[in-house]
């Protein structure tokens, strides 16, 4: 958001901070609600995960605009907009990704396991059992070529035998799928050079004098007005996702927020 834009942003502030108090409010009423879905939906149980953990997400930005602590929210807008999209992602092939994401876990639970194994420590039998009885229902949606070939043999697929990685595509490919391609190249690339400690995350943040260096306590209106606009964007299209699936029929509220987001940002 260059030039003007960034000024425009920045007088934006006071807004947003309202915006995001109605929006974590609605979540947050949705949320002690109760909300019904089957096991097997695993779709509904990431979308579950990928709201509440938004919700905190965006609290904490809220709670650091606020206290004029805003360094650190670049960070965790960024990791909202991930979410987001990775969420969106899994949903354009259901049940297929969403499956994928939530088992991926307990191969790396196995591995972990296994590698404590080899270390000569005790593997808790109980858990073991836990991540063996998981890995037994849902592990071959990512079991790799040579884990596919023992099971057509009949034998227990090894540590190695399971895929490296999930996902396999990109941050940009992700984004590009979703339709966030801009997205990505404006706001997500961006705010990369923070979480990656590039020497260019602190050229605003530090004072030249004659014989000290200063490093400025942040009170860039535009990084916070940014990162609650990215927050709230996040969580909105997160919500839309979530409520459309499940039908929870919440779906005039969020468009009225909707609306009132665009409208924050248009006048």
């Amino acid at each position: 958001m260059p030039g003007d834009a960034n000024n425009k942003t920045a007088r934006d502030l006071p807004k947003l901070l309202a915006l995001t108090g109605s929006l974590v409010e609605f979540t947050e009423k949705l949320l002690a609600e109760p909300i019904r879905y089957s096991e097997d939906d695993h779709l509904a149980f990431m979308g579950l995960l990928s709201v509440s953990q938004q919700l905190q997400f965006l609290k904490s930005i809220r709670l650091l605009v606020e206290n004029n602590l805003g360094a650190s929210v670049g960070l965790i807008a960024r990791a909202m907009l991930e979410g987001m999209c990775l969420y969106l992602w899994c949903a354009k092939d259901s049940p297929s990704r969403p499956l994928h994401w939530r088992a991926f876990s307990l191969v790396k639970d196995f591995r972990f396991m296994m590698h404590k194994r080899t270390k000569g420590k005790v593997v808790d039998p109980a858990t073991e059992g836990k991540i063996l009885d998981g890995l037994g229902k849902y592990g071959d949606a990512l079991l790799s070529n040579k884990g596919r070939e023992a099971r057509k043999k009949g034998n227990q697929p090894l540590r190695d035998d399971y895929i490296k990685n999930w996902p396999s595509v990109s941050k940009k490919q992700m984004f590009e799928e979703v339709e966030g391609g801009l997205l990505y190249q404006e706001v997500y690339s961006n705010m990369s050079d923070l979480t990656h400690w590039d020497i260019a995350s602190f050229a605003g943040r530090i004072r030249r004098g004659s014989q000290v260096v200063c490093f400025l306590e942040d009170s860039s209106r535009t990084e916070s007005a940014i990162a609650l606009a990215v927050g709230c964007q996040s969580l909105l299209q997160s919500l839309e996702l979530f409520d459309s699936h499940l039908r929870l029929q919440k779906g005039q509220g969020i468009s009225d927020l909707k609306q009132q987001y665009i409208a924050t940002l248009q006048t």
